[in-house]
């Protein structure tokens, strides 16, 4: 069994641009097309559209990726140990 993996913080990660504008820019450019907006509107509904997937996308890797303290991460290596120790 492979422990968590230990960080003081989340090593500032920053989720790529690619994959929100990849699923984000076909539905909005499709309704636009559909529904004739203008292209300020359908501007800022892209914009909305691609904030809202930023912040899921944001809140989908933090909740599989927890801050662990260095408690936790201590009383992980010590399950660790015991588990691999020789004479069980």
């Amino acid at each position: 069994m492979k422990g968590r993996e230990w960080a003081p913080h989340r090593r500032a990660y920053y989720p790529r641009l690619w994959p929100i504008i990849a699923v984000a820019t076909p539905p909005i450019a499709l309704a636009s097309v559909l529904l004739t907006w203008s292209k300020w509107f359908g501007f800022g509904v892209a914009l909305i559209v691609g904030g809202l997937a930023t912040r899921v996308r944001w809140m989908v890797w933090r909740h599989r990726h927890p801050i662990v303290s260095p408690e936790e991460r201590a009383q992980d290596r010590m399950n660790e140990m015991r588990q691999n120790a020789r004479w069980n």
